[in-house]
């Protein structure tokens, strides 16, 4: 029982970072994701001067390595109120300079915003979406024609062996969420495939991870 409320209580915290452990478990997962961070903001390909949105930013420790594209102007959204205050303080000389801004949102409603994102990423956040379809229809409206969306999410069969991922986590092959997101009205540009290596949480050795990044378009 205790062993299954502890599973309990890190899913709790891989899906909405909170209370005293939450900025632990957001040092950990920057530190586990930034990888994958990167390769999805790669796929994305923005432009000088890009605004680019993303969806579950964490504690947004990464924001310094994206930023080195020039002129990136940068909305990050987060369901985790702790997040949107820590992301905030860590990226304090951004945020005033205008460059960041940080958005608290309860993870269904998309907030209005005064422009249009050259491109939205979103890091192993698509497993707690609520309503995924219906979310992904008003990303249609903030994303710029030409614009790109990239989703990076852990491969099906490695996340199937974490003795974490319960029922918070919905968890998708690469074929059903390419087809999710296009029946959404997305095309699909690609899907690249990625591995890794984490640390273990229980014995710090190196694991193989697999993820995956996948790129879309407006259809």
């Amino acid at each position: 029982m205790a062993q299954t409320t502890q599973l309990q209580a890190i899913e709790s915290q891989l899906s909405c970072p909170h209370g005293e452990t939450g900025l632990d478990f957001a040092h950990m997962m920057h530190a586990t994701n930034v990888g994958m961070t990167l390769a999805g903001f790669g796929a994305l390909k923005l432009p000088f001067s890009a605004h680019l949105l993303e969806i579950g930013h964490g504690n947004a420790a990464h924001l310094p390595l994206l930023q080195q594209v020039a002129g990136l102007h940068y909305t990050g959204l987060e369901v985790s109120e702790l997040m949107q205050l820590e992301a905030a303080r860590l990226n304090h000389t951004a945020v005033a300079a205008h460059m960041a801004e940080f958005v608290h949102y309860d993870g269904t409603a998309l907030p209005d915003f005064p422009r249009l994102f050259d491109g939205i990423l979103s890091v192993n956040t698509v497993y707690f979406w609520a309503q995924p379809a219906a979310f992904l229809q008003p990303l249609r409206r903030v994303l710029q024609p030409t614009g790109r969306l990239s989703l990076v999410y852990m491969d099906e069969n490695y996340m199937r062996g974490l003795p974490f991922v319960g029922e918070r986590f919905q968890v998708y092959s690469v074929s059903a969420l390419e087809q999710m997101v296009t029946e959404a009205g997305y095309t699909l540009l690609a899907t690249t495939d990625h591995q890794d290596q984490v640390p273990y949480k229980d014995t710090g050795k190196l694991i193989d991870r697999q993820y995956h990044v996948s790129t879309f378009t407006l259809a």
